[in-house]
């Protein structure tokens, strides 16, 4: 690799009905390199997750968080365990 090239994390897609954060994670607790960047995932107010994916950080009708940078070898922690960010469902009713 030359010193010219940039290695960064690929582009988020974000699913239907649903908002991204990114933000550096230095400071966050998270073992944070400097290249580290957080993302959390949330759906449109009155939507929920359709699912909550098994080691995600997150609940069903909460967030979703995952991150990427030289620790994971710039790649997204969801990706690197075989996770899809569900979408969002606009049938949520909170109780």
């Amino acid at each position: 690799m030359h010193v010219s090239e940039l290695v960064s994390c690929p582009t988020l897609r974000v699913p239907a009905k649903a908002s991204l954060d990114c933000t550096p994670a230095i400071g966050r607790g998270i073992g944070a390199s400097s290249d580290l960047q957080v993302c959390r995932l949330s759906c449109s107010s009155g939507s929920e997750f359709i699912t909550s994916p098994v080691g995600t950080t997150g609940t069903a009708v909460g967030n979703i968080t995952t991150w990427c940078g030289s620790q994971t070898g710039y790649r997204w922690l969801h990706q690197l365990q075989n996770i899809t960010l569900p979408s969002c469902s606009g049938n949520y009713r909170p109780r």
